[in-house]
């Protein structure tokens, strides 16, 4: 078939980091896109994903899990605004230089011939890994697709990478074309930036100082230069606060080795709960101490906004919001273990549903370590862990022994009549009073009969 094939993008630069590649991308120059197809049948089913720039997705049977996507070298013309705005054309002649120029960054502009290793490196890249350092393969090409910021965020984050100055400032030069982006879009590389890092405090930055934050993040940009009082937050504002308790996040996901799902919910949760300080913050005039009283009330509103903006489902908002409103009460439950009555822990677990008490307690956990004092252990934790064990509760707490079609079945009309009666029923069901069937339904009884005495 002639031609030559090369390794390129992201593959190569995860290999030169010691890292395992998920997927393989090969491009392919000097040959005509139509005879690339037939050739690569022989290695397996073979899925084309773009006639114009000629990719096909080849899934080999020795492969397993990991796919070769297999293209020509392409130029990308901008034609209209946003992430999508550019014609894509196939180009077998292209020189590599070329053909590399249209890539982000230069550490996605490596190739590498995978039958003889050999790395040809037109733009710095791999002088650019060994210092970390992230820089657009061509400024003015990079400043044509807005999402290219967030990605030079979590790449930032994943590889724990600087931005060289010029590309900090073609990225904010760019940043009120942000808005042109997909909610879908800018919600994936919030994923990548939470999930696929150690530190996800630098990708955080990182949306800071490129100028995303203004625009897309405003919940977010407020934290910054938000006071807390110095005996419980030696480190600073609640954006320095947040950011340690990201990072503290991140280790405790990977520590107790929380499913997907989970995981980002703690790492939103972390990230979002202290966004209603911003709203509550202010100086007591009496004590001169810093306080920010119900801001864990004040908060669900701008994370539910900040959420919405990534469009990650109503399923992981949710259960977000509940950990914003609630991650205070671990520690005051266990500063007030003394008085604490079983009723309480069990009402936590109500509110709390949806969302688990372990991702409360992950996010608590954060919070209480993401300050600059010396602190050892966590016992809040330890403690309402043992508290579960002794009421035996799940997420979700106690179920009703009592549901409404017990009493519809029993000729009850349904309204909020019998609402409001089954919710008396499960508070005595919660304190204790209540155990089973029979007793439930017999106290519901009582109550209607003494509102309808009263006329209640």
């Amino acid at each position: 078939m002639g031609g030559k094939a090369y390794l390129v993008g992201g593959c190569v630069r995860d290999r030169v980091l010691g890292l395992e590649p998920k997927d393989y991308d090969l491009e392919v120059y000097g040959v005509a896109p139509d005879r690339i197809e037939p050739a690569l049948r022989r290695f397996g089913p073979v899925n084309a994903m773009g006639k114009s720039f000629c990719i096909h997705r080849v899934q080999s049977p020795r492969s397993g899990d990991v796919h070769v996507d297999v293209s020509i070298p392409r130029r990308d013309s901008k034609a209209g605004s946003g992430h999508k705005g550019f014609i894509v054309t196939g180009d077998p002649d292209l020189s590599v230089k070329e053909a590399c120029r249209r890539r982000d960054v230069t550490i996605n502009s490596i190739l590498e011939d995978p039958l003889t290793g050999e790395i040809l490196d037109p733009f710095g890249g791999m002088a650019d890994i060994e210092k970390r350092v992230l820089r657009a393969t061509d400024a003015e090409l990079f400043g044509e697709d807005p999402l290219r910021v967030l990605r030079l965020c979590q790449f930032a984050a994943r590889f724990e990478c600087s931005i060289e100055p010029r590309t900090v400032e073609v990225c904010r030069s760019i940043s009120g074309s942000l808005k042109e982006l997909s909610r879908e879009r800018v919600g994936e590389e919030w994923r990548k930036l939470l999930l696929k890092s150690r530190k996800p405090s630098i990708g955080i930055s990182a949306v800071r100082d490129l100028g995303a934050a203004k625009v897309l993040h405003p919940e977010l940009e407020a934290l910054a230069g938000v006071p807390q009082e110095p005996e419980w937050h030696p480190e600073g504002d609640v954006w320095t606060h947040t950011l340690l308790a990201a990072d503290c996040a991140a280790e405790i996901v990977r520590r107790d080795r929380f499913a997907e799902e989970s995981a980002l919910i703690i790492l939103f949760g972390a990230l979002c709960h202290d966004f209603g300080k911003p709203a509550t913050t202010e100086k007591d005039p009496g004590t001169g101490r810093i306080r920010s009283k119900a801001h864990a009330e004040a908060g669900v509103g701008p994370s539910a906004n900040f959420l919405r903006g990534l469009k990650v489902g109503e399923d992981i908002e949710k259960k977000v919001r509940r950990i914003v409103l609630e991650h205070l009460n671990p520690l005051y439950l266990y500063d007030h273990r003394d008085e604490i009555k079983p009723s309480t822990v069990k009402r936590l677990a109500v509110r709390l549903f949806p969302a688990s008490f372990d991702e409360l307690l992950a996010v608590a956990e954060a919070d209480y370590f993401g300050r600059t004092l010396e602190l050892s252990g966590y016992p809040a934790g330890e403690w309402l862990r043992e508290q579960l064990k002794i009421l035996e509760l799940k997420s979700g707490g106690p179920s009703p022994i009592l549901m409404g079609r017990h009493l519809v079945e029993r000729g009850w009309d349904p309204g909020p009549e019998m609402g409001r009666v089954l919710k008396e029923v499960f508070e005595l069901q919660i304190e204790g009073a209540i155990d089973d069937f029979d007793s439930a339904l017999a106290r519901a009884e009582k109550i209607r009969s003494s509102r309808s005495r009263t006329g209640s």
